[in-house]
């Protein structure tokens, strides 16, 4: 079960695997921040309120959002940046991302996340369609050959990265 722990600052705290017991949450597996796209999520993904999450027993970060590829465009950083900001506090032990917009991962982006240890490397990349007609008419911003490559790129930065899709 999923329980909404509290809303802030522009993102959501979700533990999943957790369960319910009165206002108590037991058994806290894994913590979710959706990341909103505004501008007091830049303010408010920071080491202190991570520290205090790991305080409260959080071991693992899992960041997810709608355009979570997108996160921080406007105001200059990037997700990476933020799964940095997580990985920086002592205590918590994984990081994960939601599901990414292909065209958005840079190879840069790749590398640095292949030299954080507590990074998960499990990418959920939506692809949507293998047919590069179906792709435009959806308005996507990248062809299944791009995608392809964006694959190989993470196999080759990653030992054995967890790759899934939708379709």
């Amino acid at each position: 079960t999923k329980a909404l722990l509290w809303v802030a600052g522009g993102y959501k705290i979700i533990i999943a695997g957790s369960e319910v017991v009165g206002n108590k949450i037991i058994n806290k597996l894994s913590l979710t921040l959706e990341l909103m796209q505004m501008p007091s999520c830049i303010k408010t993904i920071n080491g202190k309120e991570i520290e205090q999450l790991v305080l409260n027993g959080h071991r693992e970060i899992v960041l997810v959002g709608i355009n979570l590829a997108f996160y921080g465009d406007e105001y200059g950083i990037t997700l990476t940046d933020a799964v940095e900001v997580c990985s920086s506090v002592e205590g918590v032990q994984r990081i994960r991302l939601g599901s990414l917009e292909p065209e958005k991962i840079l190879d840069s982006d790749l590398e640095r996340l292949s030299e954080n240890k507590k990074f998960c490397p499990q990418f959920h990349l939506s692809l949507q369609s293998g047919c590069d007609k179906t792709l435009r008419n959806m308005n996507r911003k990248y062809t299944s050959a791009e995608y392809e490559q964006l694959v190989e790129k993470i196999r080759e930065k990653f030992d054995s990265p967890s790759i899934t899709t939708d379709i």
